[in-house]
């Protein structure tokens, strides 16, 4: 009898231990699970600020280079030069304007072409800027770009305002410019106070300087970065 009385009081103590150790256990697992979970979000939010941070670094490179192809844009069509050349289209006025351009090429060495197009899409002054100096391309050698969507675009627009393409490769005659040319094309209508529409103004920006710069900014998040344009192709 004595041995059962033991054993029921043992069991008693057992059931008063669990009782008492269960509930230390549970809050003791949800204390860590919590703890764990904490730890957890505190390093994801580091990693997302980080991430952000390199984004961030990485697309004001992309908008300080297209600010300045837009800013060189508006100062040149705004040069009364510019329009008086372009109203009165005498072989000397062109000639005098792709000095002009040249001189605007060398200064900033990152304009691939400089151009104006007429109201039919034809090229009538452009300077392309080769092994680090500006060359004028002479007459016979002007194409027309009539069919070329950065002319389409740009004619549509209003005064002031600037067309700016997507990245692409560089094309001249029908075909892909080897080696390969990186290039933005931003474009704005030249139109007089009358409104009067005469042709675009064209900067081939060399985008290769601007490519690279992003690439030295995110060099970090490198493995897992992307560029894409605004339809999701990169």
């Amino acid at each position: 009898m004595k041995w059962i009385y033991r054993g029921v009081v043992k069991q008693i103590q057992d059931a008063l231990f669990i009782k008492r150790i269960v509930p230390a256990l549970l809050l003791l697992l949800l204390g860590s699970f919590l703890y764990g979970n904490m730890e957890l979000e505190g390093e994801l939010n580091r990693l997302r600020n980080q991430e952000a941070l390199h984004v961030g670094q990485g697309t004001a490179i992309l908008g300080t280079s297209l600010n300045a192809i837009s800013y060189d844009l508006l100062y040149l069509v705004r040069q009364q030069f510019l329009l008086e050349r372009i109203l009165n289209p005498t072989e000397e006025n062109l000639n005098h304007l792709a000095v002009d351009f040249s001189i605007f090429s060398l200064s900033k060495g990152f304009y691939d072409q400089i151009r104006w197009i007429d109201n039919t899409g034809m090229e009538r002054v452009r300077v392309d800027y080769t092994a680090g100096m500006p060359r004028i391309v002479p007459a016979y050698k002007l194409q027309n770009k009539a069919n070329r969507y950065y002319f389409t675009g740009a004619n549509k627009l209003n005064a002031g305002e600037i067309f700016i393409s997507p990245l692409d490769l560089n094309i001249e005659h029908g075909k892909i410019e080897e080696p390969y040319k990186p290039t933005i094309r931003a474009a704005v209508p030249i139109i007089d106070e009358q409104g009067g529409r005469h042709g675009i103004l064209v900067l081939n920006y060399l985008a290769e300087e601007m490519l690279k710069g992003f690439r030295e900014t995110v060099f970090k998040v490198r493995d897992r970065i992307n560029l894409l344009n605004s339809d999701g192709y990169w």
